[in-house]
């Protein structure tokens, strides 16, 4: 299951050490930050993530 889809209980959370690169972006559905945990809502600010291994994780602003 991708890291995203994961319930927040489920998410190990990454570290900074672990993101190579981030994007501006606006959440379309409820994400869960990857770093922090932190719930991030609809049409809320957000980053993405590129992480070392090349996934996309959602970050909260």
């Amino acid at each position: 299951m991708p890291l995203e889809e994961r319930p927040p209980s489920q998410t190990p959370l990454l570290s900074q050490s672990d993101i190579r690169a981030t994007f501006d972006a606006i959440a379309q559905q409820e994400e869960y930050c990857a770093i922090t945990g932190q719930l991030i809502q609809p049409q809320q600010p957000m980053k993405l993530g590129l992480t070392i291994t090349g996934e996309l994780v959602p970050l909260s602003a």
